[in-house]
């Protein structure tokens, strides 16, 4: 019957049932172990000695400071990698033999604040499926002689699959600015993707609802002419953008 613990109130129990004379099968019964489980604590109860399985270390004691050291560096940020990347991480860069389920008791057991913490997942694209657009307001560029500032919007374009990024500016950001932002930008990065996750702007999307969000009638007409699907990242989530 593996993965019974037995705790303190558990031995309690054995031994006073064992004091009313029940038997080690039947002890073994009522909790629902072995027989040699009931054997074993009562010798050791009666021995007086420290169980030594309790105190057992973990194979993955040698990684302990690996570990430590992505806590630390994930200490001050929102978010840490999925379970299962870091142990990938962990067999891949350092020879982790234990199974996945091990490491995720280890790392709740050793590291609770770090394995409560939220995930972010890396969803991972093919090659051309996804653009994230999004606007980066007021841009001070230097324009002519020293000192010479102005004030401008830069549309930023960057690829789900390569990260590569392009960036268009424009002095407003409507839907002319932004129409003829996306044209410059398609040709810079050399082709049109199947879907574009842009900002939930007011000059792209009238009401937002998902996949269903409700576009600017033309802003609509121009990425279907084009091809193209258009998802608005949710309003005031940043990490949906890229």
């Amino acid at each position: 019957m593996p993965g019974i613990k037995l705790t303190p109130d558990d031995i309690y129990i054995i031994m006073k049932m064992k004091k009313l004379e029940y038997t080690n099968s039947e002890i073994a019964r009522k909790l629902g172990v072995t027989e040699g489980a009931i054997r074993y604590r009562i010798k050791r109860q009666k021995s007086g000695k420290e169980d030594r399985r309790k105190n057992k270390g973990s194979e993955l004691d040698r990684y302990f400071s690996v570990i430590k050291l992505w806590e630390g560096e994930y200490r001050d940020v929102r978010h840490r990698p999925a379970m299962k990347t870091l142990y990938e991480r962990l067999k891949k860069d350092y020879g982790c033999k234990g199974s996945y389920d091990a490491f995720r008791r280890y790392i709740r057991k050793h590291f609770p604040e770090f394995h409560k913490k939220a995930v972010r997942m890396r969803i991972e694209t093919p090659p051309g499926a996804l653009l994230l657009v999004d606007w980066k307001e007021d841009v001070q560029v230097q324009v002519g002689g020293y000192g010479n500032r102005v004030k401008l919007q830069a549309l930023c374009f960057t690829l789900g699959f390569s990260r590569k990024m392009a960036v268009q500016f424009s002095e407003k950001k409507d839907l002319e600015s932004l129409i003829h932002c996306n044209q410059k930008g398609f040709m810079d990065i050399g082709g049109l993707p199947e879907v574009v996750r842009t900002d939930c702007l007011k000059s792209a999307v009238k009401r937002w609802k998902g996949i269903n969000s409700e576009l600017n009638e033309r802003y609509e007409r121009y990425m279907k002419g084009l091809g193209i699907e258009v998802f608005p990242a949710r309003p005031g989530i940043p990490e949906d953008k890229g």
